[in-house]
């Protein structure tokens, strides 16, 4: 990725780099070299933030998840129009499915994955699951009924820690053109 992300021990977000497309939730598209901080609406404190092609995800200490950056292809899941155009230079809110609440982020580069507190894995964007774009987070099933514990997106594809009673299992799926 071409930019970064830093949360402090108080819980403010600051960011530098490539600010292409916004994401760096600055309010504007001119890179920096030096960290920013982020201002979030209500100034909650950011519990996570994860690092995608050409958009971020926060997630703030109440489980609120936030986005930025491109949608091209619908990976800030705020159900706009995935366009080149559209882009959002000031993190927004993104409303979970029946009101969840955010526990792990993980940004592939044009998609978004979420598990939420209650181990559901939500995914929005050109996600590798060989369909078509996501533009609002849509659920993720697991087989066999297991949760989702931990989540993390690479290029083209997604890896999964399960929890329950299948604890700690490794699920993956996506492109496995180089093994």
């Amino acid at each position: 990725d071409t930019h970064t992300c830093i949360i402090t021990a108080d819980g403010a977000l600051f960011t530098f780099g490539d600010n292409r497309h916004g994401k760096l939730g600055l309010g504007h598209t001119h890179s920096t070299h030096t960290p920013q901080h982020v201002k979030l609406p209500g100034d909650v404190p950011v519990a996570q933030a994860a690092c995608g092609g050409d958009h971020t995800c926060i997630i703030t200490a109440k489980g609120a998840l936030l986005t930025c950056g491109s949608n091209q292809r619908g990976q800030l899941g705020l159900g706009i129009e995935a366009s080149w155009r559209t882009i959002r230079a000031t993190p927004q809110r993104v409303g979970l499915p029946r009101g969840g609440r955010a526990a792990r982020v993980a940004c592939g580069i044009d998609h978004t994955c979420v598990v939420t507190v209650d181990g559901g894995l939500f995914a929005c964007g050109q996600t590798p699951f060989g369909d078509s774009l996501k533009l609002t987070l849509q659920r993720v099933q697991l087989p066999g009924g297991v949760a989702a514990a931990q989540v993390a997106c690479g290029l083209n594809h997604i890896c999964v820690v399960t929890t329950g009673w299948r604890s700690g299992c490794l699920l993956a799926c996506g492109d496995n053109s180089s093994g």
